[in-house]
């Protein structure tokens, strides 16, 4: 099958702040969806209505991308942070994380039956674990994808939301069962609302017509061979980033390596817009912008610059992380 466009992979970048451009996309029409990947606004609740009331979605919920098969079925993918948290409860501050080995994760059909079935979810490293209440330690979920129906714009879900301080499961808030009791239905709600009016086809760079999606993580350099179309590339995604304290910017470059692509091929790359860096107790917002250039051989290059806009609350270091997709157009 030789594809005319092909969204390859994704790749992370580590960003580092030591001591503390936008592009054009359409808009789909939902009601006739092509296959392909779409960005969407979204909101995830995950709402206690105790100890004052507590969003635990906040500082966990990343966000939600719609995708189409060549069937017309849509699914939506929901992106989640590293599980830490910036409220406290009773003074402590609280690492929250969504638990799969505790309950199942879910989501409810539109005649309310609860589906752990048609769900699929990405873990943590093995390496990479949080404890709860007990001190016991679990990998922590990273993303998961439910079937959604298209302009359905509220979806709820079944999360069971663990910390070092207490955990919760979350539904359609049908039940009344207390905290600390996962795969018992309680009167919290793990809603998701979708903004079908906000979808927009393909990535910032303007990606909107891929044929295929895969993606990847990684720290390093990811080197990527599309053997259908006869084109083969590397691209040089940076390490890492660090931002300078002064002016809290950080520069990075992405470069095109060992291109051989056919004429009229080229390679685009995108990058996340936004994102937090934490120390570990603390998190702090930063903005990121790539340029939009299309990579034809080997050299070519689109310079980013990460921004933190805000201040850190206390000194030390905040890292966190940057996702690139990197997309092949080929030749017509």
């Amino acid at each position: 099958m030789n594809l005319s466009k092909k969204l390859l992979a994704g790749v992370t970048a580590a960003i580092m702040m030591v001591s503390a451009a936008s592009t054009s996309a359409f808009a789909a029409e939902t009601s006739d969806l092509d296959a392909g990947t779409y960005t969407v606004d979204s909101e995830l609740s995950l709402y206690v209505n105790a100890m004052g009331g507590i969003e635990f979605a906040d500082d966990l919920y990343k966000s939600t991308e719609i995708t189409v098969d060549e069937s017309g079925n849509a699914y939506a993918t929901l992106n989640f942070y590293h599980g830490t948290g910036e409220f406290s409860i009773y003074t402590v501050s609280v690492y929250h994380f969504i638990n799969a080995d505790k309950s199942a994760p879910g989501f409810y059909e539109s005649d309310g039956t609860l589906n752990t079935t048609d769900i699929t979810y990405t873990l943590s490293e093995a390496s990479d674990t949080l404890p709860d209440s007990n001190g016991n330690e679990y990998q922590y979920v990273t993303s998961i994808t439910v079937p959604v129906e298209v302009d359905d714009s509220e979806v709820y879900l079944w999360l069971y939301v663990d910390s070092q301080i207490m955990g919760c499961q979350f539904g359609d808030g049908s039940g009344n069962a207390a905290s600390n009791t996962p795969g018992e239905t309680t009167p919290c709600e793990a809603l998701l609302t979708i903004d079908w009016d906000t979808l927009t086809a393909g990535s910032s760079s303007g990606a909107a017509d891929a044929d295929e999606t895969s993606s990847a993580s990684a720290n390093v350099t990811y080197t990527a061979t599309v053997e259908d179309t006869g084109d083969s590339y590397e691209v040089a995604i940076p390490e890492s980033i660090v931002v300078d304290p002064s002016t809290k910017e950080g520069t990075y470059t992405v470069e095109a390596s060992d291109f051989d692509l056919a004429d009229g091929a080229y390679v685009e790359v995108s990058a996340d817009t936004s994102g937090t860096l934490s120390d570990g107790t603390n998190l702090i917002a930063f903005s990121n912008a790539l340029e939009s250039v299309q990579l034809t051989k080997t050299g070519d290059s689109a310079n980013g610059t990460v921004t933190v806009t805000e201040d850190a609350p206390a000194s030390g270091t905040y890292t966190g992380t940057l996702d690139f997709a990197i997309y092949n157009y080929a030749a017509d």
